[in-house]
């Protein structure tokens, strides 16, 4: 039951998470997208689209950036 509740947890945290990156992507805030990147966070873009051809060409970058940046740190 323990494990059960830990898992719907952080189910319900991973919703809350992808609801905020959906509203950042709506409002085409790049800086806080790129902040969700260089904090280790860009796992969470993935899969996210644009109708902004700027934001969708960042937002398909975005595993490319976080490969750059696992080798530097």
């Amino acid at each position: 039951e323990a494990a059960e509740a830990a898992a719907a947890e952080a189910a319900a945290v991973g919703a809350e998470e992808d609801e905020e990156v959906r509203q950042l992507v709506e409002t085409g805030n790049m800086e806080q997208l790129a902040n969700l990147v260089l904090n280790g966070e860009g796992h969470r873009l993935i899969g996210q689209k644009s109708d902004d051809p700027e934001l969708q060409g960042f937002l398909n970058n975005v595993p490319a950036y976080m490969a750059s940046f696992s080798k530097i740190t």
